[in-house]
């Protein structure tokens, strides 16, 4: 129940923790963090707003070591990719992580995939699938 407090607590002030971060963080299994939140979020009257793309952007720039021009950056594509609707029923995390590697490569401080997937708890394959449709509808030039 703590764990699943803690991971209520980050999603309702939007501070961009992921299930795995809490999971790992307080060694609690998915599977039982994820029945106990439910559990406390019917028993609280807690209705939840889905998260964005944009809510994760700050934890995991910060855990890059990247810099505050990578972050303006990524909110700008994240910006653009939601005018044109980019975003919509894609995960959150995967989307964030996308923009940052576009966003981290354009401004000159490259990250890897692996580097990205690994704070982001996304697959290398989510991360390229992303950007791919990302920097191809929005023409940002990427390498392949």
């Amino acid at each position: 129940l703590v764990a699943a407090s803690i991971y209520l607590t980050c999603n309702r002030n939007k501070l961009g923790r992921t299930l795995d971060e809490v999971c790992s963080t307080t060694r609690v299994g998915r599977k039982e963090l994820t029945k106990c939140y439910k559990v406390l979020k019917q028993a609280l009257g807690i209705r939840m707003d889905v998260n964005h793309p944009v809510d994760f952007v700050p934890s995991f720039i910060s855990k890059l070591g990247l810099s505050n021009e990578v972050m303006t950056k990524t909110f700008e594509i994240l910006r653009l990719a939601e005018e044109r609707e980019l975003t919509y029923g894609k995960s959150p995390t995967g989307i964030a992580a996308a923009a940052i590697y576009i966003a981290a490569y354009v401004v000159g401080s490259n990250r890897t995939q692996r580097e990205i997937a690994d704070i982001s708890h996304v697959t290398e394959v989510t991360i390229r699938n992303r950007y791919k449709e990302l920097a191809n509808t929005l023409n940002i030039k990427m390498h392949d």
